[in-house]
Protein backbone atom coordinates (compact mmCIF):
# COMPACT_ATOMS: atom_id res chain seq x y z
CA UNK A 1 0.00 0.00 0.00
CA UNK A 2 2.74 2.26 0.80
CA UNK A 3 4.48 1.79 -2.59
CA UNK A 4 0.83 2.75 -4.30
CA UNK A 5 0.40 5.67 -2.16
CA UNK A 6 4.36 6.89 -3.70
CA UNK A 7 3.33 5.88 -7.34
CA UNK A 8 0.27 7.84 -6.41
CA UNK A 9 1.58 11.00 -5.18
CA UNK A 10 4.70 11.09 -7.55
CA UNK A 11 2.61 10.75 -10.02
CA UNK A 12 0.11 13.99 -9.12
CA UNK A 13 3.76 15.65 -8.20
CA UNK A 14 5.05 15.17 -11.42
CA UNK A 15 1.88 16.92 -13.13
CA UNK A 16 2.16 19.93 -10.95
CA UNK A 17 5.43 20.19 -12.33
CA UNK A 18 4.72 19.81 -15.65
CA UNK A 19 1.49 22.46 -15.32
CA UNK A 20 4.12 24.67 -13.67
CA UNK A 21 6.87 24.36 -16.70
CA UNK A 22 4.10 24.95 -18.91
CA UNK A 23 2.51 28.04 -17.22
CA UNK A 24 5.76 29.26 -17.42
CA UNK A 25 6.70 28.75 -20.92
CA UNK A 26 3.09 30.06 -21.79
CA UNK A 27 3.72 33.19 -19.85
CA UNK A 28 7.26 33.99 -21.16
CA UNK A 29 6.16 33.13 -24.86
CA UNK A 30 2.78 33.41 -25.76
CA UNK A 31 3.32 31.89 -29.35
CA UNK A 32 3.45 28.83 -27.27
CA UNK A 33 0.11 28.89 -26.52
CA UNK A 34 -0.96 29.71 -29.55
CA UNK A 35 0.94 26.98 -30.95
CA UNK A 36 -1.01 24.32 -28.76
CA UNK A 37 -4.36 25.82 -29.83
CA UNK A 38 -3.78 24.77 -33.41
CA UNK A 39 -6.40 22.06 -34.26
CA UNK A 40 -3.57 21.07 -37.12
CA UNK A 41 -1.44 19.59 -34.08
CA UNK A 42 -3.24 19.07 -30.93
CA UNK A 43 -6.88 17.61 -30.67
CA UNK A 44 -8.90 20.22 -28.77
CA UNK A 45 -9.70 19.63 -24.85
CA UNK A 46 -13.46 18.63 -25.82
CA UNK A 47 -12.40 15.38 -27.33
CA UNK A 48 -12.88 12.88 -25.40
CA UNK A 49 -9.40 11.04 -26.13
CA UNK A 50 -7.97 13.55 -24.31
CA UNK A 51 -8.68 12.86 -20.89
CA UNK A 52 -5.61 10.04 -21.20
CA UNK A 53 -3.86 12.99 -21.11
CA UNK A 54 -3.99 13.07 -17.47
CA UNK A 55 -3.04 9.64 -17.00
CA UNK A 56 0.17 9.99 -18.29
CA UNK A 57 1.88 11.38 -15.53
CA UNK A 58 0.79 8.74 -12.87
CA UNK A 59 1.52 5.54 -15.55
CA UNK A 60 4.68 7.26 -16.37
CA UNK A 61 5.46 7.44 -12.03
CA UNK A 62 4.32 3.54 -11.93
CA UNK A 63 6.92 2.92 -14.81
CA UNK A 64 9.96 4.71 -12.88
CA UNK A 65 8.99 3.11 -9.41
CA UNK A 66 9.64 -0.37 -11.51
CA UNK A 67 12.83 1.17 -13.27
CA UNK A 68 13.66 2.77 -9.63
CA UNK A 69 12.93 -0.60 -7.75
CA UNK A 70 15.39 -2.58 -10.40
CA UNK A 71 18.19 -0.42 -10.54
CA UNK A 72 18.26 1.44 -7.16
CA UNK A 73 21.16 -0.66 -5.88
CA UNK A 74 23.52 0.62 -8.88
CA UNK A 75 22.90 4.39 -8.35
CA UNK A 76 25.67 5.44 -5.86
CA UNK A 77 25.72 8.05 -2.86
CA UNK A 78 25.13 9.03 0.40
CA UNK A 79 22.74 11.39 0.16
CA UNK A 80 18.72 10.83 -1.04
CA UNK A 81 18.87 14.44 -3.12
CA UNK A 82 22.41 12.87 -5.26
CA UNK A 83 20.52 9.92 -5.75
CA UNK A 84 17.57 11.18 -7.07
CA UNK A 85 19.00 13.74 -9.31
CA UNK A 86 21.55 10.59 -10.63
CA UNK A 87 18.39 8.53 -11.27
CA UNK A 88 16.81 11.63 -13.09
CA UNK A 89 19.11 12.85 -15.16
CA UNK A 90 19.99 8.86 -16.56
CA UNK A 91 15.93 8.71 -16.79
CA UNK A 92 15.87 12.21 -18.65
CA UNK A 93 18.76 11.71 -21.25
CA UNK A 94 17.22 8.18 -22.48
CA UNK A 95 14.35 10.94 -23.31
CA UNK A 96 16.25 12.83 -25.75
CA UNK A 97 16.59 10.98 -28.69
CA UNK A 98 12.37 11.02 -29.08
CA UNK A 99 12.15 14.71 -28.13
CA UNK A 100 15.07 15.33 -31.46
CA UNK A 101 12.61 13.22 -33.25
CA UNK A 102 9.86 15.02 -32.06
CA UNK A 103 11.60 18.24 -33.57
CA UNK A 104 12.77 16.78 -36.60
CA UNK A 105 9.33 15.11 -37.33
CA UNK A 106 6.73 16.69 -36.12
CA UNK A 107 5.75 20.78 -37.46
CA UNK A 108 6.38 22.08 -34.28
CA UNK A 109 8.79 24.96 -32.80
CA UNK A 110 11.87 24.46 -31.38
CA UNK A 111 10.77 26.80 -27.99
CA UNK A 112 7.63 23.71 -27.41
CA UNK A 113 10.27 20.74 -27.91
CA UNK A 114 12.51 22.91 -25.19
CA UNK A 115 9.24 23.23 -23.11
CA UNK A 116 8.83 19.35 -23.09
CA UNK A 117 12.39 18.53 -22.64
CA UNK A 118 12.46 20.90 -19.43
CA UNK A 119 9.15 19.33 -18.34
CA UNK A 120 10.63 15.81 -18.71
CA UNK A 121 13.84 17.04 -16.61
CA UNK A 122 11.51 18.31 -13.91
CA UNK A 123 8.97 15.56 -13.36
CA UNK A 124 12.21 13.08 -13.57
CA UNK A 125 13.71 14.62 -10.83
CA UNK A 126 10.27 15.35 -8.57
CA UNK A 127 10.58 11.45 -9.23
CA UNK A 128 13.71 10.18 -8.55
CA UNK A 129 14.16 12.37 -5.27
CA UNK A 130 11.06 11.58 -4.24
CA UNK A 131 11.59 7.40 -4.97
CA UNK A 132 15.06 7.78 -3.19
CA UNK A 133 13.71 9.71 -0.51
CA UNK A 134 10.80 6.93 0.64
CA UNK A 135 12.13 4.08 -0.96
CA UNK A 136 16.13 3.54 -0.68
Amino acid sequence: MKKALLIIITGGLMMAAGFAISTLANTVSPALEVEYHNPHLFRPWSDPLMQLYWLVPFINSLILFRVWALGKSLIRGDLYVRRGLSFAFSYWMVTLPGMIMSYSSFPVSFGMVITWTVSGLAQAIVAGILFARFNP
